[in-house]
């Protein structure tokens, strides 16, 4: 099944340096480990685990994967602002 990943998008955005993105997972895809969607974030073009943190989440339900973006994006803004002690301006997806 070849499909497209803006068909998979469930949401994306950006928050200051970050890009967080929930995305259906493509059904032939063995690495799924029987999970539907994940939510994962980037800081500055690299994916976070790359920094030591795991936000790769995954979930079986569309109403999981909302609350799981929203939840990364409460981290997202919490750890900016502990990190540089300002207030985050959001900024819409395109």
């Amino acid at each position: 099944m070849n499909e497209d990943i803006q068909d998979r998008i469930v949401q994306q955005e950006h928050v200051g340096n970050y890009f967080i993105s929930t995305v259906r997972l493509p059904y032939d895809m063995i690495e799924t480990l029987g999970y539907s969607y994940e939510t994962m974030i980037k800081l500055d073009d690299e994916w976070i685990d790359s920094y030591g943190y795991n936000h790769q989440v995954r979930c079986d339900t569309i109403e999981e994967a909302n609350a799981q973006h929203n939840n990364a994006k409460q981290w997202v803004i919490t750890e900016f602002n502990s990190q540089n002690h300002g207030v985050l301006h959001e900024r819409s997806s395109s």
